[in-house]
């Protein structure tokens, strides 16, 4: 039975292409992975869809797996890069110009002076698109700068500026 089985010993069946090790490895990570995708895409469908195309990824790539690294490490950075690639799909076919996001949130309710969360969320919902993923994935998700170069194809130096200039931007909205 598979269910009992290590994580590696799961692997090693997954290469294999044994269904069952393979559906007992989806069931153990699934949640996690949807819950990595989830705050990225904020969209069920598209996290549910990234999850399961990290996963496909994944499977077909077990070669590569190196079991120095955790498994689940290793499926989210995959789950990670799938769901930014949705992401930046999903931002290209809906493009808000700076105009209506500023519209937007002057129509907004005014938001309590002592309820910092929802004066975060409102100062996210002002940065660009890319900028409030930059954000996400470096402060919420705890990627670092080598990481996010990497899951963003951009250089290490070209991800340190990137960061900061969003770091920036988002005080200055928390300041004013």
């Amino acid at each position: 039975m598979v269910k009992s089985l290590h994580t590696d010993e799961l692997i090693m069946l997954c290469k294999k292409n044994n269904q069952q090790a393979q559906f007992e490895l989806y069931n153990r990570y699934c949640n996690a992975m949807y819950n990595t995708a989830l705050p990225i895409l904020q969209d069920t469908v598209l996290a549910e869809e990234a999850t399961q195309e990290g996963f496909i990824i994944a499977f077909r790539k077990l070669d590569q797996y190196q079991q120095t690294n955790s498994f689940g490490g290793w499926l989210k950075k995959i789950v990670v890069r799938k769901s930014y690639e949705y992401y930046h799909q999903k931002h290209k076919m809906v493009l808000l110009t700076e105009d209506q996001i500023s519209k937007q949130t002057e129509e907004e309710t005014t938001v309590p002076n002592n309820d910092r969360k929802l004066l975060l969320e409102k100062a996210l919902l002002q940065l660009k698109p890319k900028d409030r993923l930059l954000i996400k994935l470096f402060y919420l998700e705890g990627y670092d700068h080598k990481e996010l170069s990497s899951i963003l194809n951009i250089s290490y130096a070209n991800c340190r500026t990137r960061v900061s200039r969003a770091k920036n931007k988002l005080t200055k909205l928390l300041t004013i």
